[in-house]
């Protein structure tokens, strides 16, 4: 993977190149930090990390030219490809790479089986809450949560964890349903051990996720992940956010053993 490494010691043509790569109008895709690109787009998929990014920046006889990496390579190719041109040549790029994966993704729901179909509907559904959130918030695509805050998320992870293992135990005679239990469980353990690498809209949207998957195994197990409980924890994220002094710890004290 390439790693971009900023050099203090660059021409200030280099500067103003760097410059005017780091503030292109991404407005419109889903761009995330990522400290081995200069810019990175995310583009929700399952089963596959479809991206767009750009690499690194150079000069070469009185051109800028961008290095560019990404995935799907073409129509016929889910490989990742390299490639570089001048600078004029990078939303053309960009809008032809986010038409494939668009198309891509149509299909696949055009032919995905109807589980599936219902899951999507399901994630849709559940991460209608942070869209509406964000409106309130204006919750950061490029940064994490602040630790109070993370610290609550693994709380809230531990107790879900818990409780549907309680619950796979007591459906130990329908194979299918522990499978789908177990399905959750390894959501959550893979957020908790990845959330603090995350942004906010990169938790919400595996937080969505999470709670789809607890509801397509049942009513039962949605109970069990205590949504309820991450939301009364928002409630108190925009007040912290207005003023810092509140403590945490004692509002949440008692939220995890309601």
């Amino acid at each position: 993977m390439s790693k971009f490494r900023f050099d203090r010691t660059q021409t200030l043509e280099f500067l103003r190149a760097i410059h005017k790569a780091k503030n292109l109008d991404l407005s419109g895709y889903n761009e995330v930090e990522n400290p081995e690109y200069l810019r990175y787009i995310e583009y929700e998929y399952p089963d596959a990390l479809f991206y767009f990014a750009l690499t690194n920046v150079t000069l070469q006889n009185d051109h800028t030219v961008y290095h560019i990496e990404y995935r799907p390579a073409s129509s016929t190719d889910l490989g990742v490809a390299k490639t570089k041109f001048v600078e004029d040549n990078f939303y053309l790029s960009l809008i032809s790479w986010h038409k494939l994966v668009e198309e891509i993704s149509f299909y696949v729901g055009e032919l995905a089986p109807r589980e599936d179909v219902i899951l999507e509907e399901y994630e849709k559904d559940e991460y209608a809450y942070f869209e509406m959130l964000n409106e309130d918030l204006n919750l950061e695509d490029k940064h994490s949560y602040p630790l109070p805050f993370q610290l609550f998320l693994d709380a809230y992870l531990d107790d879900v964890i818990k409780r549907l293992e309680i619950a796979q135990e007591s459906n130990d005679s329908d194979e299918s349903k522990k499978e789908e239990i177990q399905e959750v469980i390894g959501e959550a353990r893979k957020l908790k051990a990845s959330q603090t690498k995350k942004t906010q809209a990169q938790v919400n949207r595996k937080l969505a996720d999470l709670w789809a998957k607890a509801r397509r195994a049942g009513l039962d197990v949605y109970t069990e992940v205590r949504k309820e409980a991450f939301k009364e924890a928002i409630k108190f994220f925009t007040r912290i956010a207005l003023d810092p002094s509140t403590s945490f710890e004692e509002y949440i004290k008692g939220i995890l053993e309601s």
